[in-house]
């Protein structure tokens, strides 16, 4: 099934509990993700940005108010992807965290954030996420060379546990208000 592209671009908000629907029948392999984000954005410990075209869930992030702040749990629809969402997603968090400087928050442990830090976002791109990568060096994020391994344990449809291996590399963007 091809996705009709977006007329005027999606529509890039905070997600709500309304959603919780939309998000379910666009990603039925991660049920637990839309009440997911919207705990951590109900606890003020991250941001849940949900993208729509129309009435349609395209895409999803995770923004951590971590310092610097990070974005994590990136995803666009299959259907969706290349129409622009990751794009839309990620100017939208860089748009959060600009607003969140400028309101002068704290960093984590209740002391200011430096200006590096609250002008700088982060993520992390797995090493055989191709597109993922492009996308984030496309909008002017830089790879650190800081990598990681982690192995965690899963159980899959059938109940079966298994583990899975995932490299990952840190990439930042220093953000102009």
């Amino acid at each position: 099934m091809v996705a009709p592209a977006p007329l005027e671009g999606p529509t890039v908000r905070e997600i709500r509990a309304t959603d919780l629907p939309a998000f379910l029948a666009a990603r039925p392999d991660a049920a637990s993700m839309g009440p997911y984000l919207l705990r951590q954005q109900t606890s003020g410990i991250g941001t849940g940005l949900v993208a729509f075209c129309g009435e349609e869930l395209s895409g999803s992030l995770e923004l951590c108010w971590t310092w610097p702040a990070e974005v994590r749990n990136v995803h666009v629809v299959e259907t969706w992807r290349g129409q622009g969402i990751g794009t839309a997603l990620m100017n939208a968090a860089e748009q959060a965290v600009l607003a969140r400087a400028a309101q002068g928050e704290s960093a984590d442990d209740g002391e200011p954030a430096d200006d590096e830090e609250a002008l700088s976002l982060q993520l992390r791109v797995s090493a055989d996420n191709a597109g993922g990568r492009r996308l984030y060096e496309r909008l002017g994020y830089r790879p650190t060379g800081v990598r990681t391994t982690t192995t965690f344990s899963s159980v899959d449809d059938g109940g079966a546990p298994g583990t899975a291996t995932e490299t990952e590399e840190l990439l930042v963007k220093r953000l102009e208000p």
